[in-house]
């Protein structure tokens, strides 16, 4: 059986609302879960009652509620708005400063890489430039004419 019973209907039986139905006697999870949530409120029923409160106590508290009952009320209150405080402040700031240096360093790498590239083109073009200026013919000096 995978349909159990709800913890609505559960609750009801603990209180006493309901009474036992042929589920509990046909599912021991339920019944299971019936007795603890039975045995849990009666526990906490006794737990609330074994202490009573001082006289002293129960007369501050109803002088507090009586003082907060007397005073007034605005009519319509405006929300405060939230202080701005020092550390939001201090996150938007340690943002900006992230997103700032992150653009400076590659601003950096790329002049770097474009400085490399430009020594590295102009290395190959003189390479290329000596060796086409090896290989090609020597002419021969013009022949001096003796008086």
């Amino acid at each position: 059986m995978s349909d159990h019973l709800t913890s609505t209907v559960l609750n009801s039986l603990a209180d006493g609302e309901l009474s036992a139905d042929q589920r509990l006697a046909d599912c021991p999870h339920c019944t299971s879960t019936a007795l603890t949530q039975s045995l849990l409120k009666s526990a906490t029923f006794r737990a609330g009652h074994r202490y009573t409160p001082p006289a002293a106590l129960r007369e501050r508290l109803a002088h507090l509620s009586a003082q907060e009952a007397s005073r007034p009320h605005p009519k319509s209150p405006v929300p405060e708005r939230p202080a701005r405080n020092f550390s939001s402040w201090g996150w938007a700031t340690a943002v900006a400063m992230l997103l700032l240096f992150a653009t400076l360093f590659l601003v950096q790498r790329n002049t770097q890489r474009a400085s490399a590239n430009a020594a590295l083109t102009a290395e190959v073009a003189d390479l290329h430039i000596a060796r086409l200026a090896a290989n090609a013919p020597r002419r021969s000096s013009p022949p001096t004419a003796t008086p």
